[in-house]
């Protein structure tokens, strides 16, 4: 029973752990977006994007996030993230020419608009596929709600188990110290 009481301690912890490491990432990422009013927020050299079109189906989907490193130093056949006309871009690079890359959509069937290597915000390092759904999900206030009043409940739960152990414990070291004082009493009397 202690060893899973243990496991359940270790998950719980790993929970708020990770819990709270999405808290301040997501603080770090609001401040850089709507007070610093940046175009997209960077966090150790690292940004990422969800995507919204099919232009790179069969590599990259609709709602796959992609983690991209900021970089000017890219490559061809390197799947890049750049702005051209307020819009931020992934799409792979199929030939450059000194200064000025050509990218194309792996789903699309033309190339893009030659763009300058300035444009580039940097190069995709991962991607994490499906997990834009899974966001979408999880900001529902509803969902949340849920989720909010489950853990309270399954905390509560394990909290009042802990504190009824506290006090069969604290009631049988009550009875076991008046039962040494009996004995005690009644030797004393011989």
């Amino acid at each position: 029973m202690d060893i899973l009481k243990n496991i359940v301690k270790f998950i719980l912890y790993i929970i708020r752990l990770c819990i709270f490491l999405l808290i301040i990432i997501s603080i770090c990422c609001l401040f850089q977006r709507y007070i610093l009013n940046r175009e997209y927020a960077t966090i150790f050299g690292f940004t990422f994007f969800q995507i919204q079109t099919g232009s790179m189906s069969k590599t990259i989907e609709i709602n796959d996030i992609i983690i991209v490193e900021i970089t000017k130093d890219v490559e061809v056949d390197d799947i890049i993230t750049f702005i051209t006309d307020d819009q931020i871009i992934t799409h792979r690079v199929i030939s450059e020419n000194g200064n000025l890359l050509t990218t194309k959509g792996d789903a699309n069937n033309t190339k893009d608009k030659p763009i300058e290597r300035k444009q580039v915000i940097g190069k995709v390092v991962k991607i994490f596929h499906q997990i834009g759904i899974w966001i979408k999900v999880f900001a529902d206030w509803k969902v949340l709600i849920c989720i909010t009043v489950t853990g309270t409940f399954i905390i509560m739960i394990l909290s009042t188990k802990k504190n009824n152990t506290k006090e069969k414990k604290r009631h049988s070291l009550k009875k076991g110290l008046q039962n040494w004082r009996n004995y005690m009493s009644k030797n004393k009397e011989k």
